[in-house]
């Protein structure tokens, strides 16, 4: 596993300097045209498309080069999932800073500006060693997760649920052991491969989730979807006190995690 960390390291050094390469290169000649280039890192196409500049180098990874030919690479970690009967699931959160298309997405740190009606993002108390967390402008988008991947609908989760025997079954989703969640973390196995892990969340006036009765060490995962009656958008959450996988509604400005399941 070390010997493989080495090599992913340099892997990644490789493109960073291939992009440097790049970034020099459109510095001096300006496409006018889509253009195909053959670089020599394992048999991989790169392709410039003049009118957005990005440089696709693989299906995880994004170079992105603006006007001013500043450079910044949109990377996903090798996509893992897990099969759920007819789903396939990321077995992991997302954690991006920009959408599939190379903008980034803004991240709000002050109260204020989480509180605005459009799309952003922040880390859980704005300590970047915690996980992303997104609202459902963010989710709206439909350039959060990779291609082939989407936000799960209320539709897809009801399938989940379904597949796995109900609410009361949620437990089987959560990762098992007290590394990430308190004791007692209820019915906890990992049945699946899921590997669900606390969230925590942000409310809409841009506090964050505390430890309380309120939410209790919260694994919460955002929904697709908006509930017709009243507006709000649907999400799905779990904790360390009980067995069960909640269906809820909230303000469209709530932070959430997010889970992508593949397309059909």
């Amino acid at each position: 596993m070390k010997q493989f960390d080495e090599y992913k390291k340099r892997d990644i050094a490789f493109i960073l300097f291939i992009a440097l390469c790049i970034v020099l290169a459109l510095s001096m000649i300006r496409c006018t045209k889509y253009e195909e280039v053959i670089l020599p890192y394992y048999d991989t196409t790169f392709v410039i498309i003049n009118d957005s500049n990005k440089v696709i180098i693989s299906d995880t990874i994004r170079i992105f080069i603006n006007d001013t030919n500043y450079i910044y690479i949109y990377i996903y970690d090798t996509i893992k999932t897990t099969t759920i009967g007819s789903q396939q699931w990321m077995d992991k959160d997302l954690s991006v800073i920009s959408y599939n298309d190379g903008n980034l997405i803004k991240i709000a740190y002050d109260n204020a500006d989480w509180a605005l009606n459009e799309p952003s993002c922040c880390y859980y108390l704005n300590n970047d060693n915690n996980g992303l967390l997104y609202n459902w402008y963010t989710v709206n988008t439909g350039k959060l997760c990779p291609d082939g991947f989407h936000v799960p609908s209320d539709y897809d989760w009801n399938v989940l649920m379904e597949y796995i025997g109900g609410t009361f079954n949620g437990c089987k989703l959560k990762e098992s052991g007290y590394d990430h969640w308190k004791q007692p973390n209820y019915g906890a196995t990992n049945e699946y491969g899921f590997n669900a892990i606390p969230t925590w969340g942000r409310y809409y006036n841009g506090e964050f989730f505390k430890d309380d009765i309120f939410t209790p060490q919260p694994a919460v995962y955002w929904s697709s979807s908006i509930d017709n009656e009243t507006g709000l958008a649907i999400y799905y959450t779990l904790n360390y006190i009980n067995y069960q996988l909640v269906k809820y509604r909230h303000s469209l400005n709530m932070g959430y995690a997010v889970r992508c399941i593949k397309d059909n």
